[in-house]
């Protein structure tokens, strides 16, 4: 028969991986394999909702992570970058200073973007979320928009009867509309055309 301690360090070994242990996060898709870096810039935020930039941001971050077509980089980076070359918001960055911004980030591609409705319409059905955004990614070699998409949706865009479909989170909406502006997506070659038609 096995004694107490002998089955009590493997139960412990357990608990401290599962209570105490720090794993370190996977390093960012891509990374290993050279993928280019795409820095978001602080979207413009037109609506009402204070928060409106911060949560939209980290959504289009995420879904555009998960298109495994490049790596992003973080964006306390990009606000360390703005700050140090005295730059107020996304508007700073003109076509001309895309090239500086990007190298400091060492970026290869700069993504800019402005939300244009981010909150809740009264319906005769209840109040339903609404987000639309626009997204333009700039080329940091020149500052030329090679691709652009522009969408705005609702929660009740794909309702069915009884009410099914219908998104009633901001959150969950956002992450919807991220998905369908990135789908298909990929970043440019150097051969393809300046400008990409937009997505809408």
């Amino acid at each position: 028969m096995r004694s107490r301690a002998a089955w009590l360090v493997p139960v412990l070994a357990l608990s401290l991986v599962g209570c105490g242990a720090h794993v370190p996060p996977p390093p960012p898709v891509g990374s290993l394999n050279g993928l280019p870096r795409v820095a978001l810039l602080p979207l413009e935020n037109l609506t009402a909702q204070g928060d409106a930039s911060d949560r939209m941001s980290a959504v289009v971050l995420g879904v555009l992570g998960e298109t495994r077509t490049c790596q992003t980089v973080q964006g306390g980076d990009v606000d360390q970058v703005f700050m140090e070359l005295r730059i107020r918001d996304a508007n700073g960055v003109t076509r001309d200073r895309v090239h500086e911004v990007a190298s400091r980030l060492d970026a290869q591609w700069l993504l800019a973007g402005t939300i244009l409705e981010y909150g809740t319409m009264r319906t005769v059905d209840g109040e339903i979320p609404t987000v639309g955004i626009t997204l333009r990614l700039l080329d940091a070699r020149d500052g030329h928009t090679a691709w652009s998409a522009m969408r705005v949706i609702a929660g009740d865009d794909h309702e069915g009867v009884f009410g099914l479909g219908r998104v009633r989170n901001l959150d969950q909406l956002s992450e919807r509309l991220a998905r369908e502006m990135f789908r298909g997506f990929r970043l440019p070659s150097p051969t393809d055309t300046l400008t990409a038609g937009a997505h809408r």
